[in-house]
């Protein structure tokens, strides 16, 4: 057996990719982290604003507010 061959290093490689995978968070109907949600109506504006701190699949820890989030939800 000779480690040259090609096949070798595609399992290795594929092995390298299945473990990173794993350990990746899931994003499905996830914002991208730091980024703003987007709508593209008032109406669902207005429905992401009144359910943000029910919604599940909107972490607003993740958002870029910096302490102001924190600040503002403290003093409401």
């Amino acid at each position: 057996m000779a480690f040259d061959d090609p096949a070798y290093y595609l399992m290795a490689t594929s092995a390298i990719a299945a473990v990173t995978i794993y350990f990746l968070p899931e994003s499905a109907r996830r914002h991208l982290p730091r980024s703003m949600p987007s709508v593209d109506l008032d109406k669902a504006a207005q429905e992401l604003v009144a359910t943000q701190d029910d919604n599940a699949i909107l972490d607003m820890d993740t958002l870029p507010f910096g302490t102001s989030y924190g600040a503002a939800k403290a003093s409401h």
